[in-house]
This record gives C-alpha cells, sequence and structure tokens, in this order.
C-alpha cells in the first residue's frame, strides 16, 4: 500500500518561501508582508502566520515588529547548521521509510545496525 502525505496550507507556504530564499528569488533583507504573501498563495492569513513563525524559528526570517518579516542574513555558520538540520531531518523521514517499508522489522535509528550509511552524490 502507498501512503500518501497531506500538507497543510501552511507547510505549503513555508515550502514556498523556503525555496525562494534558498534559490536566492528572496535575497537577504527582502520584506515579507502577510498581506502580499496572502495574495501570492492564495490563502488566509493564518497559514501564513504560521509559515513565518516557522521560518523565524529556523533563523532564516526576522520580525519587524509593526512591519512585517523579512528575509535574514546568513552567514556561513547559519547556513551550515540550516544545512545539517535539513539533513537529518532527511535521515529520520527515511528511516522511517524504512521501517515501513521492511515489514517493521527495523526501528527507526537501527538502521544498517544503528549506523544510517548514505553513499556520496556521484
Amino acid at each position: 500500500m502507498m501512503m500518501l502525505r497531506k500538507t497543510s496550507l501552511a507547510e505549503q507556504a513555508r515550502d514556498a518561501l523556503l525555496q525562494a530564499i534558498v534559490t536566492g528569488k528572496l535575497t537577504a533583507g527582502a520584506r515579507l508582508t502577510e498581506e502580499a504573501l496572502c495574495a501570492e498563495f492564495a490563502v488566509s492569513r493564518t497559514p501564513v502566520r504560521d509559515a513565518l513563525s516557522r521560518l523565524e524559528a529556523d533563523g532564516l526570517v526576522e520580525r519587524l515588529p509593526a512591519r512585517g518579516y523579512r528575509v535574514a542574513h546568513l552567514d556561513l555558520e547559519a547556513v551550515e547548521q540550516l544545512a545539517k538540520d535539513q539533513f537529518d531531518f532527511f535521515i529520520e523521514q527515511f528511516e522511517k521509510f524504512v521501517h515501513i517499508a521492511v515489514g517493521f522489522n527495523a526501528k527507526p535509528g537501527q538502521v544498517n545496525g544503528g549506523k544510517t550509511q548514505v553513499a556520496p552524490a556521484a
């Protein structure tokens, strides 16, 4: 049986904003307002607020009191930490997938004897 993952509007908005930040479509210092994002994504304020709050917690955007948000200026250490966090999340999700795919014979964190191995990209 194939499992489908539902994503909320907040997750979709966060993913779109993250993609725009990572690709440089939104540059450091770019101002973000709830109103503009609601119009761009055709959603209400709640998913946009949730997405911005998550990005703020990740250090990717900064809240500007009474003015909205702006894309944070990231240094090399922040970018490395973000990449590590994303990689760790990917590994966690991969281990859950393996756990399901092998009929629950392996437990998350126990893939390859507790050592997750990822081959380098070719």
